[in-house]
């Protein structure tokens, strides 16, 4: 079976070009709720690398 066959794929390819109607509120507040669940996490990434960089900093 050709992989543009299979049933995943066209469910997917439905799903991808069926038509969108989202007002710019609603993208707006898509945004700000995706940020705040992300930006604790990246923020504790970034303090993490400071701090594994700082401690290789003082051992060389």
């Amino acid at each position: 079976m050709a992989p543009e066959e299979a049933p995943t794929f066209q469910q997917m390819l439905a799903v991808v070009t069926e038509q969108k109607d989202i007002s710019l509120f609603d993208l707006a507040m898509s945004m700000v709720l995706t940020g705040m669940f992300y930006a604790p996490f990246a923020g504790l990434g970034g303090r993490l690398t400071v701090f594994v960089l700082k401690r290789q900093a003082r051992k060389s």
